[in-house]
């Protein structure tokens, strides 16, 4: 059966090709990076790896690649099998020049971790070298690490904690040198369970070590993630954000974000602490750790690892943006470790979930539920239309529509159980009866004013199936504002009104951002006004009027800074 479904795989276009658009995003993005640049992204290979495939695919949809190639199994196979596509990097004289797919089948009476995990003890026989904590030597994981499913650090990091939690594995007494050993006794026992068996032990190896952990960023309550929490946890579907901010408001550990903008990072080292606004820098501090330790102790292992939970990412993944990041931390001699995992939104069982958690019933709650018929085929399309919109935009226009593309899309995959659409938020009632305008094949022309300087301003033109990003570029480049700062729109025209903000791309908090919103989604009227501020360090602000659209001319590139018009 194994062999039939990699086969399956390998000849379906929707399944296979969809490794396409990793390899192809990243490589692009990759290749325009300096030598210095590529050496943290090339660390972390794995693990932006394993973030893309648990990323959406579409903006504001479930619909991510280990979701719409799981369904595709579960529709062909059943209810018993879960697919993992792994990327395999290809060097030519030491240059990462491309990628390899491999599919993995995990079943519970089959499950590759149990086959690592029988490996990795066999290796610790009769013992192997370890540091000071336990963990195995680089040299001594060189020799096994390209046998392993993951080949990654972290999971090495898996196996061991397990073995050691399970009993499988114990430090040696030494003097100068640190050595371990599999306890050979304890080993046998444990083959000798069932596989379903074997799987429960190490989910409840998996909880205890999360415990352990989470308990240690947060000695606050040790009750919160005791192992019983967080089983309950992850049998329930959860809002991970919201389950944070429950947390954090339960003890009083408040973010003023506005605050923290006002921090200059640039100088963070050279600032007396005294004036740092201590309890935002604390709260901050703490969620971050737990964000951290939630991916890389449940979500990580549970998940992509174990393949019992499906973490979930609402948002695209953005190559050009995470490689940015990494590069920036290892100049500034920040742990890439900690870009490594990033908190999902939330997560679901699956059916391996369901079957080991659950004793195959199906969980109370879900954080998303899909209806099941779908043209893979047609989605597919849909995707790769979505996805080369940019490219599609500077075509005709009447050949193009993002909404037609999304609706057909969702005809046929309807996510159920969907928090409310942000975009909604942002409409500002009109004062009086001015006249509302919601048209893609049009125009829209704004008045752009420095507030510190409202005599003079520029008048800027953009599509109406443009985003506001490309505002935001005529602003930034018409100004020679500095790259590399926050912003956001405020469509209230009150600054730092977050019911009504547009967030930028970097804001990791925020369900949309300038990229998502076109300009035709929101439901903006004649002589309308906001803000636009830009470095929050800064508060370059902006006050933008909307005077009202124009046909589109062919022979204009939009977005465009036009001759401002007599009044």
């Amino acid at each position: 059966m194994e062999h039939k479904i990699i086969e399956y795989c390998n000849e379906t276009e929707s399944i296979k090709k969809i490794f396409d658009l990793y390899k192809k995003e990243f490589l692009e993005n990759y290749n325009l990076l300096s030598a210095k640049e590529k050496k943290p992204v090339k660390k972390a290979l794995p693990y932006i790896y394993r973030m893309w495939y648990y990323s959406a695919l579409m903006d504001d949809t479930p619909l991510s690649p280990a979701n719409f190639i799981n369904m595709q199994i579960k529709e062909k196979y059943g209810q018993d099998t879960m697919i993992v596509p792994i990327a395999r990097p290809v060097y030519k004289r030491k240059a990462l020049v491309d990628f390899e797919q491999e599919f993995v089948v995990f079943s519970v009476e089959n499950h590759p971790v149990l086959k690592d995990l029988k490996m990795f003890l066999n290796t610790c026989l009769p013992d192997i070298g370890v540091d000071e904590n336990g963990f195995i030597l680089e040299d001594e994981r060189d020799e096994f690490i390209d046998l392993l499913t993951f080949r990654e650090i972290f999971y090495v990091t898996f196996l061991t904690n397990i073995s050691y939690e399970l009993g499988l594995l114990r430090k040696l007494p030494s003097i100068g040198v640190h050595r371990a050993a599999a306890v050979g006794e304890n080993v046998r026992k444990f083959f000798q369970l069932s596989s379903e068996d074997q799987l429960k032990k190490i989910v409840e190896a998996v909880l205890a070590i999360a415990s352990k952990h989470m308990c240690q960023a947060f000695p606050i309550d040790r009750s919160t993630f005791s192992v019983s929490a967080l089983r309950k946890l992850i049998r329930d579907a959860v809002d991970l954000n919201e389950y944070l901010n429950g947390i954090m408001d339960k003890y009083n550990l408040n973010i003023d974000m506005g605050e923290l903008e006002n921090i200059d990072m640039d100088k963070l080292d050279e600032m007396d602490e005294e004036t740092l606004p201590q309890g935002s820098v604390m709260s901050l501090a703490i969620r971050m750790e737990l964000s951290f330790a939630l991916d890389a102790h449940i979500a990580t292992p549970l998940g992509y690892y174990l393949q019992v939970l499906q973490p979930i990412y609402i948002y695209v993944y953005d190559a050009s943006y995470y490689f940015y990041e990494l590069y920036s931390a290892e100049v500034n001699q920040v742990p890439l470790i900690k870009l490594f995992f990033l908190m999902p939104n939330g997560f679901d069982l699956t059916v391996l979930g369901h079957k080991i958690l659950l004793g195959g019933i199906k969980p109370k709650n879900e954080f998303q539920t899909l209806e099941e018929k779908i043209d893979f085929q047609q989605v597919y399309k849909d995707i790769c239309d979505y996805q080369n919109e940019e490219t599609a935009l500077d075509e005709e226009l009447e050949n193009f529509s993002e909404e037609e593309i999304l609706n057909a899309f969702f005809e046929q995959f309807t996510p159920k159980g969907r928090g409310k659409n942000n975009k909604d938020a942002l409409n500002v009632e009109p004062e009086k009866n001015e006249e509302v305008i919601t048209e893609k094949n049009t125009a829209y022309i704004f008045k752009v004013k420095k507030v510190n300087n409202k005599r003079k301003f520029i008048t800027v033109a953009v599509k109406g199936t443009q985003s506001f990003e490309d505002l935001v570029d005529a602003i930034r480049n018409k100004y020679d504002l500095e790259w590399g700062h926050l912003y956001s729109f405020f469509m209230n025209n009150k600054p730092y009104d977050r019911d009504y903000e547009i967030p930028c791309p970097y804001d990791r908090e925020a369900s949309t951002n300038t990229k998502k919103v076109k300009l035709h989604q929101v439901k903006l009227y004649k002589s309308q006004r906001f803000l636009f501020i830009y470095d929050f360090g800064e508060d370059i602000t902006f006050e933008i009027e909307f005077v009202g659209t124009e046909p589109l001319q062919k022979d204009m590139s939009y977005p465009a800074v036009i001759p401002n018009k007599k009044s």
